[in-house]
């Protein structure tokens, strides 16, 4: 009777060896944001375990809309 007791005690530490490595993997790989003063405010850089990636930000450009432009021109159009 010892030899299932000694396979299901295998058994669990493997599984808990496994879900460890599992889980120190996944901390290691979630990207965390850090700050770099070197490369200013327009770059995002982000550091997993052995890696540091950055891309610089550029702020979006100023769209219009084309309804306002419709008005824009709806009111010229009215008012000649």
């Amino acid at each position: 009777m010892t030899a299932p007791s000694r396979t299901r005690r295998l058994l669990a530490l493997a599984a808990a060896l496994v879900s460890t490595v599992a889980l120190v993997s996944i901390v290691l790989s979630y990207p965390k944001e850090v700050a770099d003063p070197v490369l200013g405010s327009d770059w995002k850089c982000t550091h997993t375990a052995f890696l540091t990636s950055c891309i610089q930000v550029a702020p979006a450009p100023v769209r219009q809309s084309l309804r306002a432009g419709s008005f824009a021109l709806l009111e010229v159009v009215i008012r000649a």
